[in-house]
């Protein structure tokens, strides 16, 4: 019986780590089924809903077919094997994983991807916009209409702030303590 040793800890072993993962999800990439290729030719590129997606995306100890990180939306092609007991108990493990990490999952046969890819991608459309995405700085500004010299949509304590700073220095309050200078 082999004996088990502890991997080492620290930086170097996650560089490793991580470079495993980088490698895995390369070769995977490379190897794509016609339905993944069909529909990853949709997804790039934010050409879906202004969505980005990535394909072959490590979410816990799974590579994902495709993510959008921003939605915490997971995509699956499933072929013919996972239609099997062991395939089916096997998916929902997987996307039971990827629940407890915050990530819903959309399963799609690869025949439909390929027959009714036009019904797949408004299907992932219709489950995008149910979800509520952690928007980025530079999105909420776009989506809001804010842009530099605009952000007082975005943060209201500037906004007050800019407020008094126009209205003059009578509007602001006087400070119960002295001014630098005064006695």
């Amino acid at each position: 019986m082999a004996s088990q040793t502890s991997a080492p800890s620290g930086p170097l072993s996650r560089t490793r780590e991580r470079a495993g993962v980088r490698v895995r999800a390369r070769a995977l990439r490379k190897v794509s089924t016609d339905a993944e290729a069909l529909l990853w030719s949709k997804l790039r590129g934010r050409q879906l809903g202004g969505l980005k997606f990535r394909r072959q995306h490590p979410v816990g100890h799974y590579f994902a077919d495709f993510v959008c990180v921003e939605l915490a939306l997971v995509i699956e092609l499933d072929g013919g094997q996972h239609a099997t007991d062991a395939g089916i108990s096997s998916d929902q493990k997987r996307s039971n994983d990827m629940a407890a990490l915050g990530f819903q999952t959309l399963r799609f046969w690869n025949n439909d991807v390929l027959l009714q890819t036009e019904a797949v991608l408004e299907k992932i459309l219709q489950v995008a916009q149910t979800l509520t995405p952690a928007l980025s700085r530079k999105r909420e500004r776009v989506e809001t209409g804010a842009t530099r010299g605009h952000t007082a949509a975005l943060t209201p304590a500037l906004s007050r702030k800019r407020e008094r700073e126009q209205e003059g220095p009578e509007s602001c309050t006087q400070s119960p303590l002295p001014l630098a200078g005064e006695g």
